[in-house]
């Protein structure tokens, strides 16, 4: 069995990322957990393949409520979800910390012209992508609609801005944006609902919260590496610990019969 890893294209510089993907945001979130068993205070960064119950909103709001729950309270916090939604599972295994929930807000300095997006910590991809996932991987992945907040007048494929700052991330400040963006086509955010078996070598883990101290190894360059006996059969997953979201050769291949922009397939 052959495995792909979803990736970014190399870009000319950070200004010409930004300006191309731009950046996101969102109002739900998991809080930290602050652990009284391994004396850790933790978050993930990967995003729940669920929409937030309405009655959990407040929270799990960035905007109003402390971010940092202690062990217990985190337990009861994920209990509630679970029931909420009707799901199996068990808490800090099923969920995680600091999970942010759909949907997304999109600032992008450029119109989005290109099947994949890549803000920093998401994968966002056109209406046909979506569709062509949803055909192959129902099962085996969410997709959000994305709200497209700010979005600039320029195309991306001119000459990228650099702002007076000289800072990346704020290009979209001085960007001349669409006074209306409902003309402009739908995006969706895609999270794969599972992930491979860990990869990394796990040196502790805290019984209770889940946390994981991993061994350091060090080599003088980064390998993909996906092997079968770490793979749990989806077709769609992310790879072990990690945010990179892998697909098997099939979806691939299907992937690449459509010439999507702005992506590359790597083998793993």
């Amino acid at each position: 069995m052959r495995f792909w890893q979803l990736s970014a294209p190399e870009y000319a510089s950070d200004y010409q990322q930004a300006n191309i993907n731009g950046s996101i945001d969102w109002d739900l979130q998991f809080p930290t957990v602050d652990c009284d068993v391994c004396l850790t205070s933790w978050e993930g960064s990967r995003p729940q393949a669920y929409l937030c119950p309405e009655s959990l909103r407040c929270e799990m709001s960035t905007r109003d409520h402390k971010r940092s729950l202690f062990h217990s309270e985190h337990v009861k916090l994920q209990k509630k979800f679970l029931d909420e939604l009707n799901l199996q599972g068990e808490p800090f295994l099923t969920l995680r910390p600091g999970g942010r929930f759909p949907p997304l807000q999109l600032d992008i300095p450029s119109r989005p012209r290109a099947d994949f997006l890549w803000p920093f910590g998401a994968v966002v991809v056109s209406a046909r992508i979506r569709d062509l996932l949803v055909d192959l991987c129902h099962q085996d992945v969410a997709i959000f609609p994305v709200n497209l907040r700010k979005v600039g007048r320029r195309e991306a494929k001119l000459p990228t801005p650099i702002p007076r700052s000289g800072e990346p991330e704020d290009i979209i400040n001085e960007a001349p944006l669409l006074a209306d963006t409902s003309g402009i086509e739908p995006y969706f955010e895609v999270v794969p609902r599972q992930q491979s078996r860990e990869h990394r070598v796990i040196e502790s883990q805290c019984g209770a919260c889940g946390w994981i101290k991993t061994k350091v190894i060090q080599t003088k360059k980064w390998e993909r590496r996906m092997v079968e006996d770490h793979w749990n059969g989806e077709r769609i997953f992310y790879w072990g610990g990690t945010l990179f979201i892998a697909v098997t050769e099939d979806v691939k291949n299907a992937l690449q019969a459509v010439h999507p922009s702005n992506v590359e397939l790597i083998e793993m």
